[in-house]
């Protein structure tokens, strides 16, 4: 530790410290100084010089104020007059953003503590300072990581409601689950999640599985709306921390349109997969003249071959002449040929 030549006090110039006070100052990992009730720096510790940029003699006929930018300087007279006044530890300026001001002219956000220093010589001010820098960064993260949360939440396409573990009752709900739902955002808030569940003991499943495992995805329930009509819920579930304590976050879609028309396509699926076997029926044994080759119909009606099958199929007829019965038929013909 450097220290500053100690103004006079009466007679004694010699430090207000012992060497013990001085060691233990010294050791401090916060910026440490000694200031007299002129504002004066008395004394500055290694990571007071770190911090502020001046080192040695270089606080030499330094006032505390001048460790601080030039707006806070005059109404820190006044604190400083004031807790000479009445002397007693506590942190300077509650609840206001305070900077120290380096020797480069940098400002740095800082917390400050004072504390009365009786010493031989009379009454000094210690002052504990601490670079909250990187804490001020990390709160800068913390604030915008939840406005992208928030964001997230209110924009999203899904259903999020996030609720007790316990009787699951809603703490917060975005827009569009109130829209899913029909209730508005002051009357979701409040209710439990079970009245809103039409199987509750499923429900109680889920919840069962989400405590085991710390998350339940793709979780099929159904819900109902306001209005009473059931909606299929197709939940995605995570066990998150909120105000220090364990709740339920859950995202969840309404899949009834998609059930719906997944049950379409499956009856579809059977009623062709059905007339494809009636067709397949022709394959069979067919009661056909073995004469003129008509066939009989079910309705014991006997019907040419052509008809049969075109009535019965998606298959028509062209007509021509194979090569054995054209020779049959017309043997002259084949006869000049040759």
């Amino acid at each position: 530790m450097r220290e500053t030549p100690t103004p006079s006090v009466g007679h004694l110039t010699v430090s207000p410290l012992s060497a013990d006070c001085r060691t233990l100052l010294d050791a401090a990992p916060d910026a440490m100084l000694v200031v007299n009730s002129d504002g004066e720096i008395v004394i500055a510790n290694p990571p007071a010089e770190k911090l502020f940029g001046y080192f040695g003699v270089e606080f030499t006929g330094r006032t505390v104020e001048s460790l601080m930018p030039e707006r806070f300087r005059q109404r820190h007279r006044l604190h400083r007059a004031d807790f000479l006044g009445g002397p007693k530890a506590r942190p300077m300026g509650v609840g206001l953003e305070l900077f120290a001001r380096r020797s480069d002219g940098c400002e740095v956000p800082v917390d400050i503590s004072l504390s009365p220093l009786s010493t031989e010589q009379g009454t000094f001010i210690l002052v504990a300072i601490r670079d909250v820098t990187e804490r001020k960064r990390g709160e800068e993260a913390l604030r915008k990581s939840e406005r992208e949360y928030r964001a997230l939440f209110e924009n999203a396409n899904d259903s999020i409601m996030i609720f007790e573990l316990e009787d699951e009752t809603i703490l917060d709900a975005n827009p569009k689950a109130c829209e899913t739902y029909g209730f508005s955002h002051d009357e979701l808030i409040g209710m439990s999640l079970k009245t809103l569940t039409r199987d509750v003991t499923r429900g109680e499943e889920g919840l069962r599985m989400l405590l085991q495992t710390g998350s339940c995805r793709n979780y099929e329930t159904v819900h109902l709306r306001k209005d009473g009509t059931a909606m299929n819920i197709m939940a995605n579930s995570a066990i998150i921390e909120r105000d220090g304590r364990k709740v339920v976050l859950s995202i969840d879609r309404d899949d009834t349109e998609r059930i719906r028309t997944q049950a379409e396509h499956e009856s579809l699926i059977a009623e062709l997969t059905d007339a494809l076997a009636k067709i397949k029926t022709l394959t069979g044994l067919l009661p056909m003249c073995a004469s003129c080759k008509k066939i009989r119909d079910e309705g014991g009606k006997w019907t040419a071959l052509e008809l049969y099958v075109r009535d019965r199929t998606e298959a028509d007829f062209t007509h021509g002449i194979c090569p054995e019965c054209a020779m049959r038929l017309y043997p002259d013909y084949y006869k000049n040929k040759t």
